[in-house]
């Protein structure tokens, strides 16, 4: 892996694209990292990282699926107190 910077890089860009076969290649302006190029296998395999990632809703969905399957006697989640101001989140869980 080599650091390329901007005008070596639009120079010598089939050399750029024929390095990205050793490993990521990663792009400079006055010695601030600006981008990285990376190989075909490397992106889908990154693209695929990113599509698995759950959302907040999923994570969501996955606790309350948890804590159905909880008794119910213990399927609350423990609260601490708000020790800076009132926390009204409190007062619904206490009606």
């Amino acid at each position: 892996m080599s650091d390329w910077t901007i005008a070596s890089a639009r120079q010598n860009f089939s050399s750029l694209l024929d390095a990205c076969r050793e490993g990521i290649q990663p792009i400079y302006r006055r010695h601030q990292l600006i981008a990285a190029v990376v190989d075909v296998a490397t992106y889908e395999r990154l693209q695929a990282q990113a599509n698995k990632r759950p959302t907040l809703a999923d994570s969501f969905r996955e606790l309350r699926q948890i804590l159905a399957q909880e008794p119910t006697d213990t399927a609350e989640l423990a609260t601490m107190p708000r020790l800076d101001r009132h926390n009204a989140f409190l007062d619904v869980l206490g009606d």
